[in-house]
């Protein structure tokens, strides 16, 4: 392909996802599950709906994870990391990042602890990310059934001294959908030296952030070194520390970073929903249907394809 038609390519390419991003496509495409929810719309708790505003008004909120789930769910999702986390294969792939971590891949201070996850109903962490608690405060601010798109489990490692930000450690807008929600569970103390998740507040569509930064359809963005912090208030600025247990909930088409770990390890969860609209690969293997239909229908629908 020439320089030229390349060029025109190019053009015709960011029109046709701008065009799939707008609010009346994006709707229509989206029908369906809009339609879904509307049928099967969830009451809220007051903790609930405080998590849900604070997602509307900010894009992210937090909250403890025995609040959401209960205490028996977050112990067996503590002791299913425990076990992944002390596979000796990723004992060895630690030992080894230690040693010479810059040298390692794209996010090369993450050490995954889940490959080719499958969404066994079963599995506590799947449960979490099922929970009908969280897909009511996903959906409810997705206004539509939202899909489970994909989780990580990471331990985040600390970066070698002096090392740039890279990757996800920048300010960046996901570029998954117009919406998209994360799920960020801590199963360690995560404080200033633990890699926190860092949110820039309105950042979402809607907020006064929303323009800064933006989506270029079908990508995300990042930002240059200091322009967040030269353009916006610090107070908007959220910095997510906080106990094992916590949970936050952020829409990531918002400006974000995190996982510059200085000094300690961040063992973290993140489950990411999105609508039907999303063209990413999904991140996750789903069972045949009739493995889930015992399920609710926000659940069912989550676990399809």
């Amino acid at each position: 392909m020439n320089a030229q038609l390349k060029k025109q390519w190019e053009r015709a390419r960011r029109i046709f996802y701008r065009l799939r991003s707008s609010e009346p496509v994006w709707k229509l495409i989206n029908y369906d599950p809009r339609m879904r929810f509307k049928k099967n719309q969830p009451t809220l708790s007051p903790l609930l709906g405080q998590v849900l505003r604070g997602l509307q008004q900010n894009g992210i909120a937090t909250v403890r994870v025995t609040d959401l789930v209960g205490e028996n769910l977050w112990l067996e999702m503590q002791k299913a990391f425990s076990i992944r986390l002390g596979d000796p294969k990723i004992q060895d792939e630690i030992k080894n990042r230690r040693s010479a971590p810059e040298h390692r891949g794209d996010k090369y201070y993450n050490v995954v602890l889940w490959d080719m996850p499958v969404a066994e109903k079963n599995n506590p962490l799947i449960a979490f990310s099922t929970h009908p608690s969280i897909l009511a405060i996903v959906n409810s601010y997705m206004e539509l059934f939202a899909k489970f798109r994909s989780l990580k489990l990471w331990a985040s490692m600390p970066v070698p001294p002096d090392a740039p930000e890279h990757a996800s450690q920048q300010w960046h807008r996901d570029p998954e959908d117009r919406k998209i929600v994360k799920v960020f569970l801590y199963f360690n103390d995560v404080d200033t030296e633990t890699g926190p998740f860092t949110y820039l507040k309105k950042s979402q569509l809607g907020g006064k952030w929303r323009g800064l930064f933006p989506q270029i359809p079908p990508l995300g963005s990042y930002a240059p070194k200091g322009g967040v912090e030269k353009a916006v208030d610090p107070a908007d600025i959220s910095i997510g520390t906080g106990k094992a247990g916590t949970v936050i909930f952020c829409d990531t088409s918002g400006l974000h970073k995190g996982g510059y770990c200085k000094s300690k390890t961040r063992h973290i969860y993140i489950s990411t929903y999105a609508s039907q609209a999303s063209l990413e690969p999904l991140g996750i293997k789903f069972l045949p249907s009739s493995t889930y239909e015992s399920l609710l229908p926000s659940q069912r629908y989550a676990l399809s394809e």
